[in-house]
């Protein structure tokens, strides 16, 4: 089981060597980020109200492969964690760890607009 104290550390070296330098790049590989990831955690909610079991861990899965692809590597267990559970149709696990991912995200959400605002 994971810790409940939600620690997200934020590298951001990926996405910036992803940007090349270019500020403008940098700005719409974040925006693009946020909204894929917050579309995903809307869809997360919807699966884990209606125990869309194999709609989670797909939701979980394509999650993780674009996280990792941007190098938000602090999201990456958590989500880890999600797509098993939903596996393994734990319900109560699937909606802890969906609440962790959600608290993570909005945490690296406000880091990732700071960083752009201050680029």
């Amino acid at each position: 089981m994971s810790s409940e104290r939600d620690d997200f550390e934020l590298d951001l070296s990926v996405i910036e060597e992803l940007a090349g330098g270019d500020d403008m790049l940098l700005a719409e590989l974040i925006g693009m980020f946020i909204r894929n990831t917050a579309e995903a955690i809307e869809k997360m909610r919807a699966a884990v109200s209606a125990r869309q079991f194999s709609q989670a861990a797909l939701i979980a899965h394509t999650s993780v492969g674009f996280t990792a692809t941007v190098g938000i590597s602090a999201l990456i267990t958590p989500l880890r964690a999600l797509e098993q559970a939903a596996m393994a149709a734990d319900a109560a696990e699937m909606e802890r760890l969906s609440a962790q991912w959600e608290r993570g995200f909005e945490r690296i959400r406000q880091a990732l607009k700071a960083r752009v605002s201050t680029g």
